[in-house]
């Protein structure tokens, strides 16, 4: 392999190198970046079954609240309240004044997913009835979708082909700015040689490249008449030795 392409050869692959290390350090900055958030960021900490256990009928059949129900509440700044069949309070520690104390199904199903008032609320089966735990306004965000199977598959390999595609534009990309570089330099490097040898050259002096072309062409002319003066030189000294 001529000096020259082996050049450009690794040229190219050191560009390909490069890609591949920019798309290896953006995947760890981006799982960096979730790590730091979830060991930043405040998470509750609050057992639903915990607090179902906490609240346990009483000796007259009314539920209470066993233990520190109600301190374990505050620190979290959370509430808690337990719905029987019909949707009617039954018990309720630290519930907002504004929230209802009846619900109907469609409010239970609506704020099992979503929200109760702007409260995030959590709910879990209780002996007697539903037990329903809300955190502070805005300090929890809950989000609910559902695809198909066929779509998620189809998501991920598009996805997949997206990327794989992005990957085989950048490396064509890299390859034809090789190529172009390498059609510019190469006669450049051609030239390089064929003067260090002691020839003129004659590089086509136009394109972004020009200038270079035009000086190379100049010092090998250069060269060559040096060359030739000191042949003649050396002709005239011989010549008159011999005489």
């Amino acid at each position: 392999m001529k000096p020259v392409e082996r050049f450009f050869r690794k040229y190219f692959l050191s560009m390909v190198g490069i890609i591949v290390l920019f798309l290896l350090l953006n995947v760890v900055l981006f799982f960096s970046v979730l790590i730091w958030a979830w060991q930043t960021s405040e998470t509750p900490d609050l057992s639903m079954s915990e607090i179902c256990d906490r609240i346990t009928l009483d000796g007259t059949g009314h539920l209470t609240a066993a233990g520190e129900l109600a301190e374990m509440l505050e620190e979290h700044h959370a509430w808690a309240m337990v719905l029987d069949d019909i949707g009617t309070v039954i018990f309720q520690s630290r519930l907002p004044e504004e929230l209802p104390r009846r619900y109907t199904a469609a409010d239970v199903a609506k704020f099992s997913r979503w929200y109760l008032g702007d409260y995030p609320v959590y709910v879990q089966e209780h002996p007697q009835g539903l037990l329903v735990v809300g955190g502070e306004k805005g300090s929890q965000a809950k989000y609910y979708f559902s695809v198909s199977e066929s779509y998620a598959r189809k998501l991920l390999v598009g996805l997949a082909a997206v990327f794989l595609t992005n990957i085989i534009v950048v490396v064509l990309l890299i390859w034809k700015n090789t190529r172009h570089v390498e059609k510019a330099v190469t006669p450049i490097l051609r030239g390089i040689e064929t003067v260090s040898s002691g020839q003129s050259v004659s590089l086509p002096e136009r394109g972004e490249l020009a200038e270079i072309n035009r000086q190379l062409n100049r010092a090998g002319a250069f060269i060559a008449k040096k060359d030739s003066a000191r042949a003649d030189w050396i002709s005239g000294i011989s010549h008159d030795v011999r005489t």
